[in-house]
């Protein structure tokens, strides 16, 4: 549930993102009249920034999300016994902020550049990590964690 959770922020995220794009243009003329952004009127970065955040964050997050829990259960196995895929969750996340926040900062520093890469590094460790954990559940190969035994009293 946290990917479906975390993907509805990144869908808000990007509204916002739309709402606010007079204030970012504004601010961008103010801070740095001579950037392309400035000088056009028009902020491809940030617009990109809008679009990762609703494809990686919402749209990639929401396949994540479904697909570790249909997969098990089509596998025969209960979910809750698998690995809670904390990896795959921040390294995605991780990666997300970092390039929204990152190329957004593009019309303002050539400098936010150098996170482009690192951006991308974490999302894709991130789903191939999920990825490896749905092929090893496909192939019957992951073993499901023995939950602990609730202890109930007997009936009277």
């Amino acid at each position: 549930m946290k990917f479906l959770r975390i993907a509805y922020v990144w869908l808000f995220v990007s509204l916002g993102m739309l709402v606010l794009l007079p204030a970012h243009q504004a601010a961008v003329s103010w801070l740095a009249p001579t950037s392309a952004a400035a000088q056009s009127g028009f902020s491809h970065a940030y617009y990109g920034a809008a679009r990762h955040a609703i494809t990686v964050g919402f749209v990639s997050l929401m396949i994540v999300g479904v697909a570790a829990k249909v997969v098990p259960t089509l596998s025969g196995i209960d979910g809750r016994t698998l690995s809670a895929l904390w990896g795959p969750f921040v390294l995605i996340n991780a990666g997300c902020l970092l390039r929204v926040a990152g190329q957004t900062l593009t019309d303002f520093t050539p400098a936010a550049f150098l996170v482009a890469g690192m951006s991308g590094l974490l999302e894709v460790t991130g789903l191939a990590l999920w990825g490896a954990h749905l092929a090893l559940i496909m192939a019957g190969r992951i073993r499901p964690r023995q939950r602990a035994a609730t202890s109930r009293p007997p009936l009277a």
